[in-house]
């Protein structure tokens, strides 16, 4: 980067990113908001998006651009590009944990809450408190951070004996998810029913021993996320 140059000179700023996109940073103000040299910038280098004027970050087409190629950079787009729900997306779909900086609307979101807990089981913890009781999206995310276990494990597996106990560990969890979905279900319908017979006392008891139930395997739920990050490798 040639420090000595003449930022506020369009020609020599357009040169510099094309060669160095973080040289952006050092841009005037007036080339921070040039739509061509920030363009041309966070093709290169999504990151540098957090170097463009406020215009220019509630841009959605540079915001495509930048989180395309950096799904972090979400974080420096304007609060409504981080509600919008196609910027998320594209975000998410190369860095899940990008569901840490959008908006709490799109945290309730079940499409994009369960593309970032497929790729990556951390982002549950970013889900609104709703979806974390939601049967498809813990299922989704206890598999997606047991298969995170597996790959490890199977890469550390030097014998017959650890590889059949890892094997059975696997198993367990996978059929514990499948049973925590059909429970959850169950437990909806249940509840669906009672408050058809909320008018009687006999429903009222049933919706509130289902509504009971239900808090409790959401608590086992959670447990059961927790457990599919630990569980196999306690094995080692």
């Amino acid at each position: 980067m040639n420090e000595a140059g003449d930022w506020t000179d369009r020609a020599f700023v357009l040169a510099e990113v094309s060669r160095d996109p973080m040289s952006l940073e050092h841009a005037s103000p007036a080339l921070q908001d040039d739509r061509e040299v920030v363009l041309k910038a966070v093709e290169q280098n999504g990151f540098v998006i957090a170097y463009a004027s406020d215009a220019l970050r509630d841009d959605k087409a540079l915001a495509m651009v930048a989180v395309g190629n950096y799904g972090q950079a979400l974080s420096s787009v304007s609060e409504a590009l981080a509600g919008d729900k196609e910027v998320v997306l594209k975000a998410i779909s190369n860095y899940s944990l990008a569901l840490v900086s959008v908006s709490e609307a799109l945290q309730g979101d079940k499409e994009v809450v369960l593309k970032a807990v497929e790729k990556d089981a951390a982002a549950f913890q970013w889900a609104s408190e709703a979806l974390q009781g939601d049967a498809e999206v813990l299922g989704a995310a206890a598999l997606s951070g047991l298969q995170d276990n597996a790959l490890f494990l199977r890469r550390q597996a030097e014998d017959d004996d650890l590889r059949e106990s890892f094997e059975s560990g696997f198993k367990r969890c996978r059929d514990e998810s499948d049973e925590l979905r059909a429970t959850t279900k169950r437990l909806k319908t249940e509840l669906a029913h009672a408050n058809s017979r909320v008018a009687t006392a006999e429903a009222r008891a049933t919706e509130a021993d289902a509504r009971a139930r239900w808090h409790q395997m959401k608590q086992a739920a959670v447990l059961g996320v927790l457990f599919a990050y630990g569980y196999v490798s306690t094995l080692l």
